[in-house]
């Protein structure tokens, strides 16, 4: 999680850079899917880094998600675990429970 905030607090300052050097390259702007400018061929090391830093982001965001559903799946384990084990040992202790008394016709 604190990876990813981060990754996430240095997005501004990515863009803002990217955005600049852009402007110093005067090469005319254009987007990628992410929504950030790129130059084409001719993307300056900013802009390269924007798109690795906007890539990193995805990926961490993805890894937490599927972490969190593995969690879930075995927290889920765990109590069927318990269930199972309580319900074998009540199976166990209503076998050993006998009448008080036996009523013979």
């Amino acid at each position: 999680m604190r990876i990813q905030g981060e990754l996430v607090n240095h997005l501004p300052w990515a863009e803002s850079t990217a955005g600049q050097s852009l402007v110093e390259s005067s090469a005319p702007p254009s987007s990628n899917d992410h929504g950030t400018p790129v130059t084409g061929e001719r993307d300056t090391k900013a802009q390269e880094v924007l798109r690795t830093l906007v890539d990193a982001t995805s990926k961490v965001a993805e890894a937490i998600d599927e972490v969190h559903e593995l969690e879930r799946e075995k927290q889920e384990a765990e109590e069927l675990a318990l269930v199972s084990e309580r319900s074998r040992k009540e199976t166990r202790h209503d076998r050993s429970v006998r009448p008080a008394f036996v009523v013979h016709l």
